[in-house]
Protein backbone atom coordinates (compact mmCIF):
# COMPACT_ATOMS: atom_id res chain seq x y z
CA UNK A 1 0.00 0.00 0.00
CA UNK A 2 1.28 3.23 -0.53
CA UNK A 3 0.95 6.26 1.72
CA UNK A 4 0.31 10.04 0.14
CA UNK A 5 1.50 12.68 2.36
CA UNK A 6 0.74 16.70 1.49
CA UNK A 7 3.84 18.46 2.46
CA UNK A 8 3.41 21.79 3.99
CA UNK A 9 4.37 25.29 2.07
CA UNK A 10 7.10 25.98 4.60
CA UNK A 11 9.56 23.23 5.36
CA UNK A 12 11.74 25.22 8.33
CA UNK A 13 13.00 23.72 11.60
CA UNK A 14 9.48 23.75 13.40
CA UNK A 15 7.95 21.57 9.80
CA UNK A 16 11.03 19.31 9.88
CA UNK A 17 9.93 18.06 13.85
CA UNK A 18 6.43 17.30 12.57
CA UNK A 19 7.81 15.83 9.14
CA UNK A 20 9.41 13.35 10.86
CA UNK A 21 7.01 12.15 13.08
CA UNK A 22 4.68 11.70 10.17
CA UNK A 23 7.10 9.84 8.31
CA UNK A 24 7.78 7.88 11.28
CA UNK A 25 4.52 6.48 11.37
CA UNK A 26 4.69 5.68 7.78
CA UNK A 27 7.62 3.47 8.26
CA UNK A 28 8.03 0.27 6.18
CA UNK A 29 5.02 1.62 3.68
CA UNK A 30 5.99 3.09 -0.08
CA UNK A 31 5.93 6.86 0.33
CA UNK A 32 4.55 9.38 -2.20
CA UNK A 33 5.05 12.89 -1.01
CA UNK A 34 3.29 15.68 -2.54
CA UNK A 35 5.27 18.99 -3.08
CA UNK A 36 3.37 20.98 -5.22
CA UNK A 37 2.70 23.46 -2.78
CA UNK A 38 5.92 24.11 -1.11
CA UNK A 39 7.28 27.16 -0.93
CA UNK A 40 11.06 26.50 0.87
CA UNK A 41 12.83 23.78 2.29
CA UNK A 42 15.10 24.64 4.78
CA UNK A 43 18.16 21.82 5.55
CA UNK A 44 16.70 20.66 8.67
CA UNK A 45 13.50 19.34 6.96
CA UNK A 46 16.12 17.82 3.99
CA UNK A 47 18.16 16.16 6.37
CA UNK A 48 14.60 14.22 7.41
CA UNK A 49 13.49 13.80 3.58
CA UNK A 50 17.25 12.04 3.17
CA UNK A 51 17.11 9.88 6.30
CA UNK A 52 13.10 8.81 5.51
CA UNK A 53 14.34 8.19 1.97
CA UNK A 54 17.22 6.34 3.09
CA UNK A 55 15.38 4.26 5.34
CA UNK A 56 12.81 2.82 2.99
CA UNK A 57 15.68 2.45 0.25
CA UNK A 58 17.24 -0.22 3.31
CA UNK A 59 13.38 -1.67 3.76
CA UNK A 60 13.37 -2.02 -0.02
CA UNK A 61 9.93 0.46 -0.27
CA UNK A 62 9.66 3.15 -2.79
CA UNK A 63 9.85 7.08 -1.97
CA UNK A 64 8.66 9.58 -4.57
CA UNK A 65 8.44 13.21 -4.46
CA UNK A 66 6.11 13.98 -6.89
CA UNK A 67 4.46 16.59 -7.76
CA UNK A 68 7.09 19.19 -6.90
CA UNK A 69 6.75 22.74 -7.06
CA UNK A 70 9.64 24.77 -8.68
CA UNK A 71 10.43 26.77 -5.57
CA UNK A 72 11.34 23.29 -3.95
CA UNK A 73 13.51 22.20 -6.90
CA UNK A 74 14.86 25.86 -6.95
CA UNK A 75 15.81 25.32 -3.16
CA UNK A 76 17.30 21.68 -3.45
CA UNK A 77 19.63 22.94 -5.90
CA UNK A 78 20.64 26.14 -3.69
CA UNK A 79 21.31 23.13 -0.82
CA UNK A 80 23.57 20.94 -3.68
CA UNK A 81 20.48 18.28 -4.90
CA UNK A 82 17.96 17.00 -7.41
CA UNK A 83 14.73 15.75 -6.83
CA UNK A 84 16.46 12.40 -7.51
CA UNK A 85 18.72 12.17 -5.07
CA UNK A 86 15.66 12.44 -2.71
CA UNK A 87 13.36 10.36 -4.18
CA UNK A 88 13.09 6.95 -5.73
CA UNK A 89 11.50 3.93 -6.65
CA UNK A 90 8.62 3.53 -8.77
CA UNK A 91 4.70 3.85 -7.53
CA UNK A 92 1.98 3.11 -10.13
Amino acid sequence: MTVSLKLESRLDTAASVRLQAQLQVQAGQDVRLDASQVELVGARSLEVLLAAREQARRSGRAFQIKPISDAAISDLRMLGLSIDDISFGGIS
